[in-house]
């Protein structure tokens, strides 16, 4: 039993994984293991445009203190706040809205690692590209999603995975990132380190557990 571990802790979304199984990585971390979070995919669709305007927003009123210095942050936070009024209720976001709602929660997710005494460089965002060029319901793998995997999973040479999305709606990111993972594995039947690694499931948004059954 290799001590540290080396563990790689797979989030479909950005908040999966501290969701899921906070008090794990805690206790990994407590007990002294090599602990990385992988933030598959931005998670932007899932942030609500609220959010992208109360961060515009702020930007705009820091813009207005510093009238001379802040002319490209305050032309940005306009031009955003342009985007979701013309965007409306239905409208589809862009890329660009897409990339401010993603680094939104970037935010919040080295925030919680933090809580966690994770360091921010031990957290990885692969933003795979079948979440950046889908849509809910309608995303589909491709051979680079599961190439860049196989890139981090050589490199790390993980003793332990853990992962979420084998009981989840099938066209969902968390099953897609689930098959993604499977795919990848399965092409690194052939390296050494491979044998040895262990596969751990955890618990999504899907199959909460009930408060009795944390511990």
């Amino acid at each position: 039993r290799p001590y540290p571990k080396r563990c790689l802790v797979f989030s479909p979304e950005p908040q999966d994984a501290i969701v899921g199984m906070g008090g794990t990585m805690d206790r990994l971390i407590e007990q002294g293991h090599d602990v990385r979070l992988i933030s598959l995919t931005s998670g932007s669709l899932r942030v609500p445009d609220s959010e992208a305007e109360k961060f515009a927003s702020i930007l705009l009123e820091l813009g207005t203190m510093e009238p001379e210095s802040w002319k490209e942050q305050t032309a940005y936070a306009r031009h955003i706040l342009d985007v979701l009024k013309q965007k409306g209720e239905f409208g589809e976001d862009t890329a660009e809205l897409r990339k401010l709602k993603g680094l939104i929660l970037r935010g919040e997710l080295r925030d919680a690692a933090h809580a966690l005494g994770l360091p921010q460089e031990y957290i990885t965002f692969l933003n795979l590209p079948f979440y950046e060029k889908g849509r809910y319901r309608r995303f589909q793998l491709a051979p680079e999603d599961t190439a860049e995997i196989v890139r981090l999973l050589r490199e790390f040479m993980p003793h332990q995975i853990y992962i979420t999305g084998e009981a989840a709606d099938p066209s969902s990111v968390a099953a897609l990132c689930f098959r993604a993972l499977q795919l990848s594995l399965d092409e690194l039947q052939s390296d050494g380190w491979a044998d040895a690694c262990s596969v751990w499931l955890y618990r999504g948004k899907e199959q909460a557990l009930e408060p009795w059954e944390i511990d």
